[in-house]
């Protein structure tokens, strides 16, 4: 019967004859001549068997690569847990070596220095004896803070960080309730220190010096919460009523008539408003300020109030033209109660050319046939910046209180 076998040169399988052992033939895909096996036989060729040796070479090679990798990465990495413990431990000994010192600020740095390289450490037992070393210095730091505090002058900043590192960290909550009492202590003691130097200050009339004082009490009466800060915040409040029955100023709204509309207004009050505030103080006044815990006591309790009008009027041209320019016409009045303590009337007008408008572009506009309505605000706010101007030449005559 014919029998099968592969061409030990290509693989391709060939048919022979019955009883063909022996013989040779052909290979009709290569042109080989092969001899026929008495066994029959499949064997790769060489072509084919060299591709498949070459890619098991290959991976054996890159296998054995990346063993050499892993190992590489595992020793260093093992050189570099040992460097950081050993930078750890190092750390740690230095902030026991302050903590024997009585140098709790050095402790605190070297601790947290440590635990900065801890976090890059993986969990071992030195590293667990580390943080437990840290959180005893720690806390043996935070106890020498608060039996300080009372015979500190001003321990509330210091008390203020110690608090964020107990709320920060679940390990340090024993020391939590010291740290809260210690530090109501110590801004109650301060706030009452400020309405003292508030007092003094007011006695001698340094009312903005006296306001300050006032303001940082309440801030730390704020702090302290209703219980303990309410009393503090109304103290404070006291004083600053008592400051404003004296010197307080309200600043009224700007009224008059504006080319602009209501809007008009805000853009004087806003311009204007702080340049009075400034001479206001200089001259012994107190207006509100901007950012006040004590709002009411001016809204209630001001003896003086500054009243402002404007007209405004484009009743003039710029060089003949039909642009118009601008005047301003301001009434600014001192009042207490009812009583007018002092006015002053002023003026802006556009100049004719303002002084920021360039000699080529003066000459231009003078040809100019139609309005414009961005040269004409150019001009409007020329007028405005002479009324500040003029404003601040009224304000000198400004009466004290």
């Amino acid at each position: 019967m014919p029998g099968t076998f592969a061409c030990p040169e290509c693989g391709t399988m060939l048919v022979t004859k019955p009883n063909a052992a022996g013989m040779r033939v052909r290979c009709a895909e290569c042109s080989t001549l092969v001899e026929v096996p008495y066994l029959p036989r499949n064997v790769q060729s060489r072509r084919s068997a060299a591709p498949i040796q070459g890619w098991i070479i290959a991976g054996a090679g890159t296998v054995v690569a990346i063993l050499m990798v892993i190992v590489a990465v595992n020793v260093a990495r093992g050189r570099g847990q040992s460097t950081r413990l050993a930078d750890l431990q190092t750390h740690m000994a230095q902030a026991r070596a302050a903590e024997r010192e009585g140098d709790w600020d050095a402790a605190l740095n070297q601790c947290e220095q440590a635990m900065t390289i801890a976090a890059r450490i993986r969990p071992c037992e030195e590293l667990n004896e580390a943080r437990a070393e840290r959180v005893r210095i720690v806390l043996q730091a935070i106890e020498a803070r608060v039996r300080e505090a009372p015979s500190v002058p001003d321990p509330v900043p210091t008390l203020r960080h110690v608090r964020a590192m107990v709320e920060s960290d679940p390990d340090f909550e024993p020391a939590r309730e010291g740290v809260i009492s210690a530090l109501g202590d110590a801004l109650e003691r301060v706030a009452e220190s400020e309405l003292i130097a508030a007092r003094d200050a007011l006695s001698v009339k340094k009312f903005l010096l006296a306001l300050s004082h006032c303001e940082t009490a309440a801030g730390l009466g704020e702090e302290l919460g209703y219980e303990r800060g309410s009393a503090i915040k109304e103290s404070a409040l006291g004083v600053v009523r008592e400051i404003v029955s004296l010197v307080g100023v309200a600043m009224g709204t700007v009224d008059g008539e504006f080319l602009a509309g209501l809007g008009g207004s805000q853009v004087h009050a806003s311009a204007l408003h702080p340049i009075l505030i400034d001479s206001l103080k200089r001259s012994g006044y107190l207006p509100k300020p901007v950012r006040t815990a004590f709002s009411s006591a001016w809204d209630v309790g001001s003896p003086f109030r500054i009243n402002l009008e404007i007209i405004e009027r484009n009743d003039g041209t710029f060089f003949q033209t039909p642009l118009h320019t601008s005047r301003i016409n301001a009434h600014v009045m001192l009042m207490k109660g009812s009583d007018l303590v002092w006015q002053a009337r002023f003026q802006g007008q556009t100049r004719v050319p303002p002084p920021t408008m360039p000699a080529f572009e003066a000459s231009r506009l003078s040809l100019a046939r139609q309005r414009d309505a961005e040269v004409e605000k150019r001009l409007y706010d020329d007028a405005r910046q002479v009324l500040a101007d003029n404003l601040i030449l009224a304000l000198r005559k400004l009466p004290p209180p």
